[in-house]
């Protein structure tokens, strides 16, 4: 098949997921990408190197683009009909030069584009399902945490024009089904690992680990003071960050104010190498997520799989589709969101038993080989591509 991926940014470390599954999907199609942006990240995941994928990132309108838009691809009745809804004038004249840019890029390939898929259901994907209106072809999206939990205006109106709706647990299926009005099949695929990348064995250190951007949902206060409660105990341990985010700052005066910040080391952005010897090495792998007052909260951290690939158990909390990775007690443990004593619990656990915490990352990489593989989930999501295809080439005759 040819897959054209629109997406929002491209490459992105916190997007891991979006690259393993191209990563998976380009050894057997060609797989097109056309990004509106292009994060400025020195670090990048080494799959990117090994990619053989064409990739277009978008122009920012301008006002002279305005009058760009009065031709066939934008002024015809399948988009105008797309459009039909209130939006601030200026976003929807800017979607509208994206799209007619989308447009331009899908026909000027030399073959022919089967489907348009897309990542989140936030207002910028109706620039996809501007430009599938337009070229008839069917439109897919996958929908992760932020985009249903905190949804935009425009995610009712994706997740009804979109001919397929994937997301990565039961839970956000559940969620989907019970708050928006969805009358479709809704697919699960999860947001899997290469376990073959993450199967080194390593002798633990002395120190716990969180990969992890650095924001409110994450949960991080809750594990400094969980970790300043063990430090009593076992004053030389180590706590070490991996990731940068808006809550950076806090979290290092967290730190300082919990008299903790000589055992607690912030690594900001590390390479893929050092990240799994980190986590390999760690004792265990700490996430406490919580839901915050907007109502945003994570999916399932692709992160948490990584680690436990590696056979580091994983310490979080038994919200959204978390459960479904982590069986507590078997392979991780979870705990109520906001309870640090508990997580202490469970910091001191990994520590002091040696041979169940080894047990518990045998279980935690055999869970990933068999519900969170890249190579299974993409299987499940081509059969998807394949079925939506052919459906749309039916409905067309």
């Amino acid at each position: 098949m040819n897959i054209l991926y629109f997406l929002y940014n491209f490459p992105t470390l916190s997007e891991s997921f979006v690259i393993n599954e191209i990563y998976e999907l380009q050894k057997k199609h060609n797989i097109y990408v056309f990004a509106l942006n292009k994060p400025g990240e020195n670090i990048q995941h080494e799959e990117l190197d090994d990619m053989n994928i064409m990739v277009k990132y978008a122009e920012r309108p301008r006002y002279r683009n305005l009058k760009e838009l009065c031709y066939s691809g934008i002024i015809n009745l399948p988009v105008l009909r797309e459009a039909l809804y209130l939006e601030n004038p200026r976003t929807k004249a800017a979607n509208l030069c994206y799209a007619k840019q989308l447009i331009d890029y899908i026909e000027e390939l030399d073959t022919e584009i089967n489907l348009i898929h897309s990542h989140f259901a936030a207002s910028d994907k109706i620039i996809g399902i501007y430009a599938a209106s337009y070229l008839k072809k069917p439109f897919t999206i996958t929908t992760h945490a932020l985009d249903i939990f905190v949804p935009s205006p425009l995610t009712k109106r994706i997740l009804k024009k979109a001919n397929q709706i994937i997301t990565i647990s039961n839970y956000n299926k559940g969620y989907i089904k019970d708050n928006f009005e969805v009358n479709k099949p809704i697919h699960i695929v999860r947001a899997g690992v290469r376990p073959e990348k993450f199967n080194e064995k390593f002798e633990k250190g002395n120190h716990f680990i969180t990969v992890s951007r650095l924001i409110e949902k994450k949960g991080l206060s809750y594990a400094l003071v969980a970790f300043s409660k063990v430090l009593k105990r076992f004053p030389k341990l180590e706590y070490r960050i991996i990731g940068s985010g808006s809550h950076n700052i806090i979290l290092k005066e967290k730190a300082n104010e919990l008299g903790i910040s000589r055992n607690v080391k912030f690594l900001s952005n590390v390479s893929d190498r050092r990240l799994i010897e980190e986590v390999g090495s760690a004792l265990g792998f700490i996430l406490p997520c919580i839901t915050v007052d907007d109502g945003d909260k994570d999916g399932i951290p692709v992160a948490m799989m990584e680690s436990m690939a590696l056979k580091t158990p994983c310490i979080s909390t038994n919200i959204s589709g978390i459960p479904e990775l982590i069986d507590n007690g078997e392979n991780g443990f979870l705990v109520e969101p906001k309870n640090p004593a508990k997580i202490a619990e469970k910091f001191i656990l990994l520590i002091e038993n040696d041979d169940r915490r080894i047990e518990m990352g045998e279980r935690a990489r055999e869970k990933i080989l068999m519900d969170f593989n890249i190579k299974k989930e993409v299987q499940n999501l081509e059969k998807i591509f394949q079925a939506v295809n052919e459906n749309y080439k039916c409905q067309k005759r």
